[in-house]
Protein backbone atom coordinates (compact mmCIF):
# COMPACT_ATOMS: atom_id res chain seq x y z
CA UNK A 1 0.00 0.00 0.00
CA UNK A 2 1.44 3.34 -1.12
CA UNK A 3 0.69 6.94 -0.20
CA UNK A 4 -1.10 7.47 -3.50
CA UNK A 5 -3.53 4.67 -2.60
CA UNK A 6 -4.51 6.41 0.65
CA UNK A 7 -5.52 9.71 -0.93
CA UNK A 8 -9.27 10.19 -1.26
CA UNK A 9 -9.72 13.97 -1.36
CA UNK A 10 -7.83 16.84 -3.03
CA UNK A 11 -5.54 18.68 -0.59
CA UNK A 12 -7.02 21.74 1.10
CA UNK A 13 -4.65 24.69 1.24
CA UNK A 14 -4.61 28.21 2.60
CA UNK A 15 -2.56 31.34 1.96
CA UNK A 16 0.06 32.41 4.53
CA UNK A 17 -1.51 35.85 5.04
CA UNK A 18 -4.87 34.43 6.14
CA UNK A 19 -5.80 35.04 9.79
CA UNK A 20 -5.71 32.11 12.18
CA UNK A 21 -9.40 32.67 12.91
CA UNK A 22 -10.18 32.10 9.22
CA UNK A 23 -7.93 29.04 9.28
CA UNK A 24 -9.94 27.66 12.20
CA UNK A 25 -13.17 28.23 10.29
CA UNK A 26 -11.77 26.42 7.24
CA UNK A 27 -10.76 23.47 9.42
CA UNK A 28 -14.20 23.40 11.01
CA UNK A 29 -16.07 23.52 7.70
CA UNK A 30 -13.85 20.87 6.10
CA UNK A 31 -13.65 18.76 9.28
CA UNK A 32 -9.87 18.56 9.15
CA UNK A 33 -7.03 19.36 11.54
CA UNK A 34 -4.25 20.30 9.12
CA UNK A 35 -4.00 22.87 6.35
CA UNK A 36 -1.28 23.09 3.74
CA UNK A 37 0.05 26.63 3.36
CA UNK A 38 0.64 27.53 -0.28
CA UNK A 39 2.10 30.66 -1.89
CA UNK A 40 2.61 31.07 -5.64
CA UNK A 41 1.64 27.42 -6.10
CA UNK A 42 4.46 26.32 -3.79
CA UNK A 43 4.11 24.58 -0.44
CA UNK A 44 5.63 26.92 2.17
CA UNK A 45 4.35 25.37 5.38
CA UNK A 46 1.67 23.51 7.28
CA UNK A 47 -0.58 24.63 10.12
CA UNK A 48 -2.54 22.40 12.50
CA UNK A 49 -5.26 22.95 15.06
CA UNK A 50 -2.61 22.29 17.71
CA UNK A 51 -0.45 25.11 16.33
CA UNK A 52 -3.39 27.48 16.57
CA UNK A 53 -4.36 26.37 20.06
CA UNK A 54 -0.76 26.72 21.21
CA UNK A 55 -0.51 30.24 19.78
CA UNK A 56 -3.74 31.32 21.42
CA UNK A 57 -3.00 29.85 24.83
CA UNK A 58 0.50 31.30 24.86
CA UNK A 59 -0.85 34.71 24.02
CA UNK A 60 0.54 35.04 20.52
CA UNK A 61 3.31 33.53 18.45
CA UNK A 62 5.56 30.79 19.72
CA UNK A 63 7.64 33.56 21.25
CA UNK A 64 4.63 35.40 22.61
CA UNK A 65 5.25 38.41 20.38
CA UNK A 66 1.81 39.23 18.99
CA UNK A 67 -1.84 39.59 19.89
CA UNK A 68 -3.53 36.25 19.06
CA UNK A 69 -6.42 38.12 17.47
CA UNK A 70 -4.08 39.62 14.88
CA UNK A 71 -2.01 36.56 14.03
CA UNK A 72 -1.73 35.21 10.51
CA UNK A 73 -1.02 31.65 9.45
CA UNK A 74 2.54 32.56 8.40
CA UNK A 75 3.40 33.54 11.98
CA UNK A 76 2.56 30.18 13.53
CA UNK A 77 2.89 27.61 10.74
CA UNK A 78 5.56 24.92 10.58
CA UNK A 79 7.88 26.03 7.80
CA UNK A 80 10.17 23.00 7.60
CA UNK A 81 7.65 20.36 6.58
CA UNK A 82 8.44 16.66 6.19
CA UNK A 83 7.05 15.42 2.87
CA UNK A 84 6.63 12.08 1.14
CA UNK A 85 6.12 10.97 -2.46
CA UNK A 86 3.12 9.10 -3.90
CA UNK A 87 5.33 5.97 -3.93
CA UNK A 88 6.14 6.06 -0.19
CA UNK A 89 4.88 2.83 1.35
CA UNK A 90 2.76 2.35 4.46
CA UNK A 91 5.62 1.21 6.67
CA UNK A 92 7.71 4.26 5.80
CA UNK A 93 4.75 6.58 6.40
CA UNK A 94 4.17 5.14 9.87
CA UNK A 95 7.89 5.29 10.70
CA UNK A 96 8.16 8.96 9.70
CA UNK A 97 5.07 9.93 11.69
CA UNK A 98 6.35 8.12 14.78
CA UNK A 99 9.93 9.35 14.51
CA UNK A 100 8.94 12.99 14.03
CA UNK A 101 5.85 12.99 16.24
CA UNK A 102 3.62 14.32 13.47
CA UNK A 103 0.10 13.46 12.34
CA UNK A 104 0.10 14.59 8.70
CA UNK A 105 2.48 14.32 5.74
CA UNK A 106 2.11 16.30 2.52
CA UNK A 107 2.47 14.16 -0.59
CA UNK A 108 4.60 15.87 -3.24
CA UNK A 109 4.90 14.90 -6.92
CA UNK A 110 7.37 16.84 -9.06
CA UNK A 111 7.33 19.70 -6.52
CA UNK A 112 3.53 19.91 -6.75
CA UNK A 113 1.23 19.27 -3.79
CA UNK A 114 -0.43 15.97 -4.65
CA UNK A 115 -2.30 15.32 -1.41
CA UNK A 116 -1.99 14.80 2.34
CA UNK A 117 -1.78 11.57 4.33
CA UNK A 118 -2.85 11.73 7.97
CA UNK A 119 -2.96 9.29 10.86
CA UNK A 120 -6.71 9.15 10.33
CA UNK A 121 -6.12 7.89 6.78
CA UNK A 122 -4.04 5.03 8.18
CA UNK A 123 -6.76 4.16 10.70
CA UNK A 124 -9.45 4.16 8.00
CA UNK A 125 -7.27 1.92 5.83
CA UNK A 126 -6.81 -0.46 8.78
CA UNK A 127 -10.57 -0.67 9.34
CA UNK A 128 -11.17 -1.33 5.66
CA UNK A 129 -8.59 -4.12 5.65
CA UNK A 130 -10.14 -5.79 8.71
CA UNK A 131 -13.53 -5.75 6.99
CA UNK A 132 -12.24 -7.01 3.64
CA UNK A 133 -9.89 -9.65 5.06
CA UNK A 134 -11.28 -10.70 8.46
CA UNK A 135 -8.79 -13.56 8.74
CA UNK A 136 -5.76 -11.31 8.29
CA UNK A 137 -3.25 -10.97 11.13
CA UNK A 138 -4.28 -7.33 11.53
CA UNK A 139 -7.88 -8.26 12.28
CA UNK A 140 -6.88 -10.81 14.93
CA UNK A 141 -4.92 -8.34 17.07
CA UNK A 142 -6.34 -7.62 20.52
CA UNK A 143 -6.16 -4.33 22.40
CA UNK A 144 -4.03 -6.00 25.09
CA UNK A 145 -1.45 -6.86 22.40
CA UNK A 146 -1.17 -3.26 21.25
CA UNK A 147 -1.26 -1.16 24.43
CA UNK A 148 1.96 -0.24 26.29
CA UNK A 149 2.99 -2.41 29.24
CA UNK A 150 3.44 0.54 31.59
CA UNK A 151 0.34 2.25 32.96
CA UNK A 152 0.88 5.82 34.17
CA UNK A 153 -1.98 7.44 36.07
CA UNK A 154 -2.81 10.38 38.31
CA UNK A 155 -5.26 10.71 41.17
CA UNK A 156 -8.26 13.02 40.89
CA UNK A 157 -7.00 14.95 43.93
CA UNK A 158 -3.44 15.33 42.59
CA UNK A 159 -2.35 18.85 41.78
CA UNK A 160 -2.37 20.00 38.15
CA UNK A 161 1.30 20.93 38.44
CA UNK A 162 2.12 17.31 39.29
CA UNK A 163 0.17 16.04 36.26
CA UNK A 164 2.12 18.38 33.98
CA UNK A 165 5.41 17.12 35.40
CA UNK A 166 4.37 13.48 34.94
CA UNK A 167 3.36 14.06 31.31
CA UNK A 168 6.61 15.84 30.54
CA UNK A 169 8.79 13.26 32.28
CA UNK A 170 7.06 10.26 30.69
CA UNK A 171 6.57 11.86 27.24
CA UNK A 172 2.85 11.08 27.24
CA UNK A 173 -0.11 13.19 26.21
CA UNK A 174 -2.92 11.37 28.04
CA UNK A 175 -3.28 10.30 31.66
CA UNK A 176 -6.10 8.22 33.17
CA UNK A 177 -7.45 9.80 36.35
CA UNK A 178 -8.09 7.45 39.27
CA UNK A 179 -10.27 7.93 42.34
CA UNK A 180 -10.55 5.27 45.04
CA UNK A 181 -8.91 2.79 42.70
CA UNK A 182 -11.40 3.29 39.86
CA UNK A 183 -11.21 5.16 36.59
CA UNK A 184 -12.93 8.53 36.86
CA UNK A 185 -11.66 10.45 33.86
CA UNK A 186 -8.86 11.39 31.47
CA UNK A 187 -6.67 14.46 31.30
CA UNK A 188 -4.69 15.35 28.19
CA UNK A 189 -2.13 17.86 27.02
CA UNK A 190 -4.95 19.44 25.02
CA UNK A 191 -6.92 20.00 28.25
CA UNK A 192 -3.86 21.66 29.78
CA UNK A 193 -3.24 23.88 26.77
CA UNK A 194 -6.82 25.07 26.72
CA UNK A 195 -6.98 25.81 30.41
CA UNK A 196 -3.44 26.77 31.32
CA UNK A 197 -1.42 27.59 28.22
CA UNK A 198 0.90 24.66 28.95
CA UNK A 199 2.35 22.35 26.32
CA UNK A 200 3.84 18.91 26.88
CA UNK A 201 5.85 17.72 23.91
CA UNK A 202 8.91 15.58 23.33
CA UNK A 203 9.35 14.80 27.01
CA UNK A 204 9.90 18.45 27.91
CA UNK A 205 7.61 21.00 29.46
CA UNK A 206 7.39 23.82 26.94
CA UNK A 207 5.44 27.08 26.76
CA UNK A 208 4.87 29.04 29.93
CA UNK A 209 4.91 27.29 33.28
CA UNK A 210 1.68 26.50 35.07
CA UNK A 211 0.34 29.78 36.49
CA UNK A 212 0.93 29.83 40.24
CA UNK A 213 -2.75 30.37 40.99
CA UNK A 214 -3.64 27.20 39.04
CA UNK A 215 -0.73 24.95 39.96
CA UNK A 216 -2.54 23.66 43.03
CA UNK A 217 -5.89 23.06 41.36
CA UNK A 218 -6.97 19.43 41.48
CA UNK A 219 -6.76 17.29 38.36
CA UNK A 220 -10.40 16.34 38.85
CA UNK A 221 -11.45 19.89 38.02
CA UNK A 222 -9.92 19.70 34.53
CA UNK A 223 -10.35 16.07 33.51
CA UNK A 224 -12.86 14.68 31.03
CA UNK A 225 -15.23 12.65 33.19
CA UNK A 226 -16.64 9.23 32.29
CA UNK A 227 -14.42 8.66 29.25
CA UNK A 228 -15.19 6.09 26.57
CA UNK A 229 -13.40 2.82 27.41
CA UNK A 230 -12.48 -0.39 25.59
CA UNK A 231 -12.10 -3.92 26.94
CA UNK A 232 -8.61 -5.41 26.85
CA UNK A 233 -9.96 -8.46 24.98
CA UNK A 234 -11.63 -6.36 22.29
CA UNK A 235 -10.05 -6.24 18.86
CA UNK A 236 -7.83 -3.37 17.82
CA UNK A 237 -10.33 -2.86 15.00
CA UNK A 238 -13.03 -2.19 17.61
CA UNK A 239 -10.75 0.37 19.27
CA UNK A 240 -10.12 2.05 15.91
CA UNK A 241 -13.84 2.15 15.21
CA UNK A 242 -14.49 3.85 18.56
CA UNK A 243 -11.63 6.32 18.04
CA UNK A 244 -12.84 7.30 14.58
CA UNK A 245 -16.48 7.57 15.65
CA UNK A 246 -15.73 9.69 18.71
CA UNK A 247 -12.78 11.69 17.42
CA UNK A 248 -10.66 10.41 20.32
CA UNK A 249 -6.88 10.23 20.55
CA UNK A 250 -6.86 7.55 23.23
CA UNK A 251 -9.05 5.05 25.06
CA UNK A 252 -8.62 3.74 28.62
CA UNK A 253 -8.46 -0.07 28.60
CA UNK A 254 -10.43 -2.01 31.21
CA UNK A 255 -10.99 -5.60 32.37
CA UNK A 256 -14.39 -7.30 32.46
CA UNK A 257 -14.84 -6.09 36.05
CA UNK A 258 -14.21 -2.49 35.02
CA UNK A 259 -10.71 -2.28 36.48
CA UNK A 260 -8.25 -0.13 34.56
CA UNK A 261 -5.38 -2.09 32.98
CA UNK A 262 -3.95 0.30 30.41
CA UNK A 263 -4.48 2.86 27.70
CA UNK A 264 -4.36 2.59 23.92
CA UNK A 265 -3.60 5.63 21.77
CA UNK A 266 -3.67 6.45 18.08
CA UNK A 267 0.13 6.43 18.20
CA UNK A 268 0.12 2.84 19.50
CA UNK A 269 -2.09 1.78 16.60
CA UNK A 270 0.05 3.60 14.03
CA UNK A 271 3.05 1.74 15.45
CA UNK A 272 1.19 -1.55 15.00
CA UNK A 273 0.29 -0.68 11.41
CA UNK A 274 3.94 0.09 10.70
CA UNK A 275 5.09 -3.21 12.20
CA UNK A 276 2.55 -5.29 10.28
CA UNK A 277 2.66 -3.36 7.00
CA UNK A 278 4.91 -5.99 5.45
CA UNK A 279 2.49 -8.86 6.20
CA UNK A 280 1.01 -10.06 2.86
CA UNK A 281 -2.71 -9.62 2.30
CA UNK A 282 -4.39 -12.66 0.79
Amino acid sequence: MLAADLLTEPPISIAPEVSIDDAVETMRCCRIRHLMVVKDDQLVGMVSDRDILLAKTEGGTKNGEADPGQLTVSQIMTKSVSCISPETDMQQIAEIMLAKGISALPVMANEDLYGVVTKTDLLVWYMDLCIRVPGHEYAAMKVRDCMPDELITVQSDDMVGSAVEIMARASVQHLPVIENGRLRGMISDRDLRRRLGVTVRGGLLKAKAVPSEQEYMMVGTMMTSNPRTINSEASVAAAVEAILAGGFSSLPVIRDDGGLVGIITVTDIIRLIGELASVPVA
